[in-house]
C-alpha cells in the first residue's frame, strides 16, 4: 500500500494512519475541522456529506464518521449523505481506489435476547439509527470499487470511558436490569482495520469486537470493586442484549491485545 486517505479523523481515524505511517505509507486526512499539526499527516478541511470529495489519488481508503449530535437527521446526513457524495465524487476521479474500508456499527444487529451473533448472519434492526446505518451500508456495497464494512461494537480508550462512569455513579440499593454488552479497545479497532486493508482476499463484511461478550453488571462491578465501592445487584434474568463473535477475524488469526474487557485495556 502506497497511499491511505483516512476520512474522518477522530480517534480511531487517528491510529489507523499512524498504523500506516509506521508501515511506510503516505497518509492523507480529511476533517471537517481546521488541521491538527500534532497528527504527523497533511490533513484537508471539507465537509464530505455536503461537498465532492477530492481525488487524492490513494490506493485504500478509510471512512470512519460520527455524528455531530444523536438524531434522526444528524446520522442520515453524517453517514448515508456522506457515502452519496462519495459515489458521485468517485465518477469524476482518474485514479479509483484499490479499496474502501467504511466503519458501521454492531447497532445494525437488533436481536436482544442474548442471542450469538456472527458475521455469517444477516443483519436487520427495528431501531431507526440501526436502519439509517444499514441504509449507508447497501450504499457502501453498490459502489464501483471494491469495499469492506466493519461493523464495530462499543469503543473504549482513554477518554472513552462511559461505561466506567456510568458504573460508578450507579445507585447500589436499586437493582438493575442485566444485559449483554460487546466491548472493543480502540487500538485494537485500528488494528483490526489495518489487518482487513491489507489482506489479500478479504471478506465483504466483519464483526469488530472482542472474543468474550460480558454481563453489564460484571462491567459495572468491575469498575466499582476497583474503587472500592459496594457491588450492584440485578434484578431480572440475563436475557437482553446481544452476544458478538468476530468470527472472520477470529479464523483469520486476527491477535487482539485485550481480548476481553478485563484484560487491561481500561488502564491504556
Amino acid at each position: 500500500m502506497k497511499k491511505l486517505l483516512c476520512v474522518g479523523v477522530g480517534q480511531l481515524n487517528r491510529r489507523v494512519g499512524n498504523i500506516a505511517l509506521e508501515n511506510q505509507c503516505d497518509v492523507v486526512g480529511i476533517r471537517r475541522s481546521s488541521p491538527d499539526p500534532a497528527l504527523g499527516f497533511p490533513q484537508l478541511s471539507l465537509n464530505v456529506s455536503e461537498n465532492e470529495w477530492p481525488d487524492v489519488e490513494a490506493e485504500t481508503i478509510v471512512v470512519a464518521l460520527s455524528a455531530g449530535e444523536r438524531s434522526i437527521e444528524a446520522y442520515r446526513n453524517t453517514y448515508v449523505n456522506s457515502i452519496n457524495q462519495l459515489s458521485v465524487s468517485l465518477k469524476n476521479w482518474k485514479v479509483l481506489p484499490k479499496r474502501i474500508v467504511v466503519v458501521s456499527s454492531s447497532r445494525v444487529y437488533g436481536e436482544n435476547k442474548g442471542e450469538w451473533i456472527n458475521d455469517d448472519l444477516p443483519p436487520q434492526t427495528a431501531d431507526d439509527y440501526g436502519k439509517i446505518l444499514l441504509e449507508m451500508e447497501t450504499l457502501v456495497k453498490n459502489l464501483p470499487v471494491p469495499t469492506i464494512i466493519v461493523r464495530l461494537s462499543g469503543i473504549y480508550a482513554p477518554g472513552r470511558d462511559w461505561l466506567k462512569r456510568m458504573a460508578l455513579k450507579s445507585d447500589s440499593s436499586i437493582e438493575l436490569e442485566n444485559s449483554w454488552t460487546n466491548r472493543i479497545h480502540i487500538d485494537d479497532a485500528a488494528n483490526a482495520i489495518w489487518h482487513v486493508l491489507n489482506l489479500n482476499t478479504p471478506q465483504p463484511s466483519y464483526i469488530v469486537s472482542d472474543i468474550k461478550p460480558v454481563h453489564k453488571i460484571e462491567m459495572y462491578n468491575y469498575f466499582r470493586d476497583q474503587q472500592g465501592i459496594v457491588e450492584l445487584k440485578d434484578r431480572t434474568e440475563l436475557i437482553a442484549g446481544k452476544r458478538l463473535s468476530p468470527s472472520r477475524l477470529l479464523s483469520e488469526g486476527f491477535k487482539w491485545q485485550y481480548p476481553d474487557a478485563f484484560s487491561g485495556g481500561y488502564q491504556n
